[in-house]
């Protein structure tokens, strides 16, 4: 699958959840991955609207790698399964909420030149104002994020959907705490004798 195959969408209004979105997590891909989770409650229409895209573009992959196959003849008949969204269902009491999980590698090797480049989050306030890159965004502020939904197939997952962070709009914002050492239970006035 080639970006071109991807298609641009905006996601509906809702909570960032772990966001990582100044500085990639480099904790399992040394290059560094931005990622975030949105929580949406399941009955906004926006959410519905999105997750219907979702399901769209996956199953159109899904039948494009199962005309290649029967194209091929030697694949003819081959089951293509389909991977999961990438999304969960989740209630909280009593509210039913989507969590759709975004992503987007921190760096990439240009095709053309063969140099890495870096990348990073386009970030806005609600007014459309550009963000500099020092905050500390933390989990429950409100935002809508731009993706590339891009569709994949791999023998072993099946054909599928990633959402990839193209730019965040943060409509209400929360701070990530400042942890204290008295957070973890130690005394502000100990001293070493």
């Amino acid at each position: 699958m080639t970006e071109n195959d991807s298609i641009e969408a905006i996601s509906p209004v809702g909570e960032l959840i772990s966001p990582c979105l100044v500085n990639p997590d480099s904790a399992i891909d040394y290059a560094g991955v931005y990622k975030t989770k949105l929580k949406v409650r399941a009955d906004d229409p926006l959410a519905v609207k999105f997750q219907e895209l979702l399901e769209k573009i996956q199953q159109e992959e899904h039948d494009r790698q199962v005309q290649e196959a029967e194209a091929k003849k030697k694949g003819s008949g081959k089951k293509v399964k389909l991977a999961d969204l990438p999304m969960e269902e989740t209630d909280e009491d009593g509210t039913e909420y989507l969590v759709f999980n975004f992503k987007s590698k921190a760096s990439y090797t240009d095709k053309k030149t063969g140099q890495v480049v870096e990348r990073k989050i386009a970030l806005f306030d609600g007014k459309g104002k550009a963000l500099t890159h020092d905050l500390k965004i933390g989990s429950g502020t409100v935002a809508r994020i731009s993706v590339f939904v891009s569709p994949f197939y791999t023998a072993l997952l099946g054909a599928g959907v990633t959402l990839r962070i193209r730019a965040v709009k943060i409509l209400n914002f929360e701070v990530e705490p400042e942890l204290k050492a008295v957070d973890f239970g130690f005394a502000n006035d100990e001293a070493h004798e």
